[in-house]
C-alpha cells in the first residue's frame, strides 16, 4: 500500500508554502488508494512549539486534511533515535565534531580526520561519504545529480546540546511508519542524497521522492517561517485556499464545486489528479 506522509515542523504557523506540500502529498496517496499520515516534526523544542502544532493540525483538519494514522510527535522518540544512532555508532559510520556552526561557515570541517574521543561535547556526524551516490530518479522531475554542497560534506546526526538533528529523525520515522514516497519541496532535493545514504547504512529499503516546486514571491524567496509567511486559514477562507493551491499544482479545477466542502472538494481533486501536470520549476504566488 501506498503511504504517504506531511511532516510540518512547528516553529510557525501554517502557510501556504508548507499547504501546497500537504495537498500535494494528500492528493497523491489518495489517487493512488493509500494512506496520508501526519507528523509532527519538533525535535529542535527551542525553536517548536505545542502551540504552533496545535495551530497546524487546526488548520489542516479547516481543510479536511486528516491523518490516517494517529499523529507522531518527534519530541516523544528520542529513545528510538538513540537506537539508531547506537547502531550508526557501533557500525563506525560516525565521527565527533567539535566545530560551532560559525566554523563550519568559515572552513570545511577537519574533525573526522581528528578522531576525537572522550565525553566531548561533541556533534555526532554522519560519515556520509561512505554511502553517497551520485543521483537518483525523482519521480516528478526525473533524474536528478548530486550538486557540490558543504551540508552534504558535514551531516550532524546529534548536537552538542543533545538534540538530534533533522536528517536522523526523518529517516527513522519513515523506516518506521512504512513511508513508501516522500512528497516534499524543491529546496530539499539535494539533501535527498544525505537521506539515501542514510538508508544504506541503517541497512533499510529507501522511498521513492518527489519533489514539488516551491511558491517563491515577486523577489524570488520562498514563503517560509523564517521569512514571516502568513497563516494560510486566517486569511482567507478554506475552500478558496484550496482552490488557489490546487491551481499553483497545476490541478483542472474546471469541475470542481468550490461552494462544496473541502472534504468534497479534495476526494474530487484526488480523482482527477495528475502528476504530469505539475511545474517543475517554483513558482511565483501572491498570497
Amino acid at each position: 500500500m501506498y503511504i504517504g506522509r506531511f511532516a510540518p515542523s512547528p516553529s510557525g504557523h501554517l502557510h501556504f508554502g508548507s499547504l501546497v506540500t500537504a495537498i500535494g502529498c494528500y492528493l497523491r496517496a489518495k489517487s493512488l488508494n493509500g494512506k496520508f499520515i501526519v507528523r509532527i516534526e519538533d525535535i529542535d523544542t527551542q525553536r517548536c512549539s505545542s502551540d504552533n502544532a496545535q495551530s497546524i493540525i487546526t488548520s489542516l483538519q479547516n481543510i479536511s486534511l486528516y491523518s490516517d494514522e494517529p499523529i507522531v510527535y518527534q519530541s516523544h522518540r528520542h529513545k528510538i533515535y538513540q537506537k539508531f544512532l547506537d547502531y550508526l555508532i557501533a557500525k563506525d559510520y560516525t565521527y565527533n565534531c567539535q566545530c560551532t556552526r560559525a566554523q563550519l561557515k568559515q572552513r570545511p570541517c577537519p574533525c573526522e580526520h581528528l578522531q576525537l574521543q572522550g565525553n566531548g561535547p561533541y556533534n555526532i556526524c554522519f560519515k556520509a561519504n561512505l554511502f553517497m551516490s551520485d543521483y537518483f530518479e525523482d519521480k516528478l522531475l526525473g533524474t536528478i545529480k548530486r550538486q557540490n554542497d558543504a551540508q552534504l560534506q558535514h551531516v550532524v546526526l546529534k548536537r552538542k546540546d543533545n538534540i538530534f538533528a533533522y536528517n536522523l529523525c526523518v529517516v527513522c520515522d519513515d523506516i518506521l511508519q512504512n513511508i513508501t514516497e516522500v512528497v516534499r519541496g524543491f529546496d530539499l532535493l539535494n539533501m535527498t542524497f544525505v537521506h539515501l545514504a542514510l538508508y544504506k547504512a541503517l541497512n533499510h529499503q529507501a522511498p521513492d521522492f518527489l519533489h514539488l516546486p516551491l511558491a517563491i514571491n515577486e523577489q524570488g524567496v520562498k514563503y517560509s517561517k523564517q521569512n514571516h509567511a502568513k497563516a494560510v486559514i486566517l486569511e482567507k477562507n478554506s475552500q478558496q485556499v484550496l482552490k488557489e493551491v490546487l491551481c499553483f499544482l497545476d490541478q483542472n479545477i474546471l469541475d470542481l464545486d468550490f461552494s462544496q466542502s473541502c472534504d468534497s472538494i479534495l476526494k474530487q481533486a484526488s480523482l482527477n489528479f495528475k502528476l504530469d501536470k505539475i511545474a517543475h520549476h517554483s513558482k511565483v504566488f501572491i498570497y
